[in-house]
């Protein structure tokens, strides 16, 4: 059985917002420097983490505990941006590495399989996102000369579509696995609803991040999940100016407003990740850091 649908069961049937519980520290930043992906198996048996070195290291997900540790090929484009759970196998999960490729990690951590990119259009290329969905389509986010772009992967024919979405910084891309629905997240603020086939837009509006800026989200029914960290206003004394804080939000997904928001420890987000607490039972949102006094932590999301 899949996590998230294991959390639809604990977080969403109830019909109520899910809330922040208790913060724990997982993964502290002298067992991996510096984490710009993280995801666990459907399972939550096991935590992968990948970091700025394109190492990807397998952590117990109760405990933090390294349990191993596999290097990728040599260079700063190995490095890991976005990982996704694996919704054909319980086992695994997907990486996106900064050249493009997108390979599969099993437990140990061992390299399984990998594909290439999809074909590019010339000019400077940035990898940003990707997911996966539970009938075999990938999706994936890029820059392109500066244009952002949407592409899907068929998991039936293997062949790559694409929509260009406009300037932009790196867009996130989350897919529900509830409800087979595809959401985009542009300019840190804006969140896009699109057809999960087609990636024709459907509905747009703003998640409120306190004047700052969305690093990553997770979608779960009527759930999003994100984190990030808010702006810094510059109000008069004795006031201000203030520190912008490091956040973990939720929001309505049909509306878009903020349910719950906390201020969290360590530093800035780098990626979430929506599974399950294996000592508590509960779904938790698992926050990826690229430095700071932790650099995995898990804020428990309760029914």
């Amino acid at each position: 059985m899949y996590v998230k649908r294991r959390i639809f069961g604990l977080c969403v049937i109830a019909l109520v917002a899910c809330d922040f519980g208790t913060q724990r520290n997982i993964v502290f930043s002298s067992d991996v420097a510096s984490v710009s992906a993280v995801a666990t198996d459907t399972n939550a048996e096991f935590m992968f983490i990948g970091n700025g070195l394109g190492q990807v290291v397998q952590a117990d997900p109760a405990t933090g505990a390294i349990q191993g540790t596999a290097g990728t090929w040599a260079g700063l484009n190995s490095r890991v941006v976005a990982m996704t759970s694996d919704a054909e196998n319980n086992s695994r999960v997907w990486a996106l590495h900064a050249d493009g490729f997108v390979v599969n990690w099993a437990e140990g951590p061992v390299l399984t399989a990998w594909f290439w990119p999809p074909p590019a259009a010339g000019g400077p290329r940035t990898f940003c996102d990707l997911d996966h969905a539970s009938d075999g389509d990938f999706y994936l986010t890029t820059l392109e000369d500066d244009e952002a772009v949407l592409w899907r992967r068929d998991g039936s024919t293997n062949v790559w579509s694409s929509t260009t979405l406009g300037e932009d910084t790196c867009p996130r891309v989350t897919h529900d696995q509830l409800n087979d629905e595809l959401y985009v997240l542009r300019h840190g603020f804006m969140f896009e609803h699109r057809d999960e086939d087609s990636l024709a837009f459907e509905v747009d509006f703003v998640l409120d991040a306190d004047g700052g800026q969305i690093a990553d989200i997770d979608v779960l029914g009527s759930t999003v999940a994100a984190a990030g960290s808010t702006g810094s206003p510059n109000l008069p004394p004795p006031n201000g100016p203030q520190p912008g804080f490091n956040m973990g939000w939720i929001y309505d997904l049909a509306t878009g407003n903020v349910d719950d928001a906390v201020i969290i420890g360590g530093a800035a987000p780098s990626s979430v990740h929506i599974t399950v607490n294996q000592t508590a039972g509960e779904p938790e949102l698992l926050i990826g850091s690229l430095a700071g006094t932790t650099t995995v932590r898990g804020r428990q999301l309760l029914p």
